[in-house]
């Protein structure tokens, strides 16, 4: 057999790109493989971030509720043992009631975040946070007992040292008492100002002097009240001496010199007295002489009052008698037939 070549140029042999394992195919699917690998772990990472955030939100809302559970608890553990207990307590008392509070809380801490460790050790320094503030708070409010209670105290003694003047006798001895109220007003003010509580003592003390010299001016100076019988001082009698002028100018009580100033105020104080005082009793006589005049009207237009019965009648004061005489007209004009009554 013969074998024949062709002569010339021959056509270029392409090989194919494919094979048995389709490598094209590969090549076509491989994109969208790396794609969808991508956005896999792009979801895997934004699932990781919302998890570690809702974590984040969960100690949170933890931490918060059991902030404010423990913040309740404080203040009615304070309002127990240091607001509404019977006495104030040392310091020392005081430490060893807070430290008992401090492990039970300590113990209550553990057991809300049992098996949580990150969000016990978020809620750690805000429980400490809280136990500093009851310890403050305890102080604050040892210490506003502690005022109160000597605001009281002092109340007491402002009383007492009101009684105390009241009860003073007008004689030599009022100025001696008066040292001795001054000495007391003193040591209170020391003991006071221990605490915290102020009080203006040169204040204090002026106006101790001037009640002093009060019952000084006005201790002899007294009467019966025209409305009610009994002994009153006489402020009227009182303002006059004080305003005397010339020879009856007195300048001293009991040895004790008087200062212009004093003076002054004590006619300021006087006047304004005897002014009320004579208010209420103008009110009460004029009140007391109707009463008197009324109830003898019908006595009279019936004969059964006499002239000697109207004599013995309370009525007081000018206006009083004046009444008095016009009740005595009506039984002389009844006497004599003036009026007639059936």
């Amino acid at each position: 057999m013969v074998i024949k070549i062709p002569r010339g140029k021959q056509p270029e042999i392409t090989l194919p790109q494919t094979s048995a394992l389709n490598v094209s195919a590969l090549n076509a699917v491989s994109p969208v493989m790396n794609r969808l690998s991508g956005f896999l772990d792009s979801v895997s990472k934004e699932k990781q971030a919302n998890d570690l955030r809702l974590e984040n939100q969960r100690i949170l809302n933890k931490v918060t509720k059991n902030k404010s559970l423990l913040a309740d608890i404080g203040a009615e553990w304070l309002q127990k043992e240091v607001i509404e207990h019977p006495d104030v307590l040392t310091k020392d008392n005081y430490d060893s009631l807070y430290g008992k509070f401090v492990k039970d809380q300590e113990k209550w801490m553990g057991t809300q975040f049992h098996n949580d460790p990150q969000a016990l050790e978020m809620f750690e320094s805000e429980f400490y946070e809280i136990m500093t503030d009851v310890r403050k708070n305890i102080d604050h409010q040892k210490n506003k007992r502690i005022l109160a209670e000597s605001q009281v105290s002092y109340d007491l003694h402002r009383q007492e040292i009101n009684n105390e003047i009241t009860n003073l006798s007008a004689s030599e001895d009022i100025w001696i008492s008066r040292d001795i109220l001054i000495q007391k007003e003193h040591s209170k003010f020391l003991e006071s100002n221990e605490v915290g509580l102020v009080i203006d003592l040169p204040k204090r003390i002026e106006w101790l002097n001037f009640e002093v010299w009060k019952q000084a001016v006005s201790g002899e100076k007294v009467r019966t009240s025209l409305a009610t019988g009994e002994e009153v001082v006489d402020y009227e009698a009182v303002f006059q001496e004080l305003n005397a002028t010339g020879e009856n100018k007195k300048t001293e009580w009991y040895g004790e010199p008087i200062t212009e100033e004093i003076r002054a105020r004590l006619l300021t104080w006087s006047r304004e007295k005897a002014n009320e005082q004579n208010a209420v009793e103008d009110k009460a006589v004029i009140r007391i002489n109707n009463e008197s005049y009324m109830k003898n009207i019908d006595g009279i237009l019936q004969g059964k009052v006499t002239i000697d019965d109207l004599r013995e009648e309370n009525f007081i004061g000018i206006n009083g008698e004046e009444l008095r005489n016009a009740l005595i007209g009506l039984v002389q004009r009844r006497q004599v037939g003036q009026i007639v009554t059936d």
